[in-house]
């Protein structure tokens, strides 16, 4: 994979009046580093809205379901839904994409940010009917559509991106690899990755 930086991505600078891109220092240095050290009110507040009921929807259908899952498991869900459905929002905002596309960002960097969610692996490990197989499917298949999100130029990226989350929704709708409770997650993901994150400019 070539290592393309990419200056024409949103402002990585005070130019366009949105503030310098450097977290804040301490804790909340965290935060701006999710959303973009620029997120408005606006926005982070439609992130953690969106995340907030995703992970209550999800949870709140295992309990209605009585699916059976233990605390543990419901934590785990949790905490990935909450990351995995606020990032939809975080990064497909203004300032989320002026943080993630800023000057110096790489393709090598984007691809390693696609392959450090390795959520798959952990429900795997945590549900006995997610099998190690369709983990593999989902992480193997994800690394694939970046790769040829990431081999194309920008102006075909946000093309290029919806047609393969196009041909996941497809496939997830004829082929259920993932339980009942779980079987949004490899869409989201895809979604959060694919769509959201690789996909710069404004």
């Amino acid at each position: 994979m070539e290592k393309v930086e990419h200056p024409g991505s949103p402002a990585s600078n005070d130019t366009d009046g949105s503030g310098p891109l450097e977290p804040r220092a301490g804790v909340v240095g965290y935060w701006d580093r999710l959303v973009g050290p620029t997120a408005t009110p606006a926005e982070q507040g439609l992130t953690i809205a969106t995340a907030s009921l995703w992970t209550v929807a999800v949870c709140g259908y295992a309990v209605d379901a009585e699916l059976g899952w233990s605390a543990l498991q419901f934590a785990v869900v949790a905490v990935i839904t909450f990351d995995v459905a606020g990032g939809v929002t975080a990064n497909a905002t203004a300032s989320g994409r002026r943080w993630w596309h800023r000057d110096g960002r790489t393709d090598v960097d984007h691809f390693t940010f696609v392959a450090a969610h390795v959520h798959p692996f952990v429900l795997a490990a945590l549900f006995a009917d997610v099998t190690w197989t369709a983990a593999a499917i989902v992480y193997t298949v994800l690394l694939l559509a970046s790769t040829a999100i990431l081999s194309v130029g920008p102006s075909l990226r946000r093309a290029t991106a919806l047609a393969l989350f196009s041909g996941w929704v497809l496939f997830a709708a004829y082929q259920t690899i993932l339980p009942v409770g779980l079987e949004w997650f490899g869409t989201l993901l895809a979604l959060k990755l694919l769509v959201s994150h690789l996909v710069g400019g404004e």
